[in-house]
């Protein structure tokens, strides 16, 4: 007759204690990350959807180095991609109102940039940040702009885009510098402290209204700030000029050849 093995309470606790162990022992080193671990994560823009809701738009970008903006079709996964420059997007892309274009913001890639520089290009030459115009049934650029800042696209069909072009720098601006005013004496107790030192005044720049369809352009001089109202239909805007007579809030058609 076989006798059956007799488990005491303390052994049968080493042997659960020895297989809670087990796997802990067979299991691989902790990886410790390093920083080239961390320059192979990218952030991303948060996506923006067309107005079919069949493509959306959205821009990467590595801790160094040059980023990307990325066109995908949602039902069939495929992708077009631009090159851009190092650092975050801080505008996000938009889409023509009939769903057949992608306008993206792209600032120049960082071996464009030392490629200027390398050759001595003036500031004026250097690579500028631009809009790219995308057709989504292809995926080709079928316009290119200088472009800088906020932009809204509204309209019908292929509709329009209301933009401004990158600030240049007057001449003489960059070497001429106004010197810091002298500190002013002590005020003696009881009068009234000097008056503060007038700021230089800011004025407008260009807003261009480009048609979409037959790249053409419209300029409004002097405008500071701008806003399209929701159904894209009316564009508001307030100029502040040299000219106090020109200066005022005014609304306009966007879409109409002359304001």
């Amino acid at each position: 007759m076989t006798r059956a093995a007799r488990v005491t309470p303390g052994s049968l606790l080493c042997l659960l204690l020895t297989g809670l162990a087990s796997p802990a022992a067979d299991a691989p080193a902790k990886k410790v990350l390093t920083f080239a671990d961390e320059a192979a994560f990218r952030s991303s823009s948060v996506p923006v959807m067309s107005p079919d809701g069949t493509h959306i738009a959205y821009a990467v970008w590595p801790v160094e180095g040059d980023g990307e903006s990325i066109v995908r079709h949602v039902p069939g996964g495929k992708e077009y991609r631009f090159p851009r420059g190092p650092g975050g997007a801080t505008v996000d892309p938009k889409f023509a109102p009939d769903g057949t274009l992608a306008l993206l913001p792209l600032t120049p890639t960082k071996a464009a940039t030392e490629k200027a520089r390398a050759a001595k290009a003036k500031p004026e030459d250097l690579p500028q940040p631009a809009l790219a115009v995308v057709d989504l049934a292809t995926g080709t650029v079928t316009d290119r702009f200088p472009q800088s800042g906020a932009f809204a696209v509204g309209g019908e069909g292929a509709g329009f885009v209301v933009y401004r072009k990158p600030a240049k720098s007057e001449p003489g601006t960059d070497d001429a510098k106004v010197a810091p005013p002298n500190p002013l004496p002590p005020t003696p107790k009881g009068k009234l402290p000097a008056p503060p030192t007038p700021t230089t005044p800011t004025f407008g720049s260009d807003l261009h209204i480009r048609d979409l369809a037959t790249k053409t352009d419209r300029t409004i001089a002097d405008v500071s700030e701008f806003s399209l109202t929701r159904d894209g239909k009316s564009l508001v805007y307030a100029v502040n000029s040299k000219k106090d007579e020109s200066n005022g809030v005014f609304v306009l058609d966007p879409a109409a050849k002359s304001g």
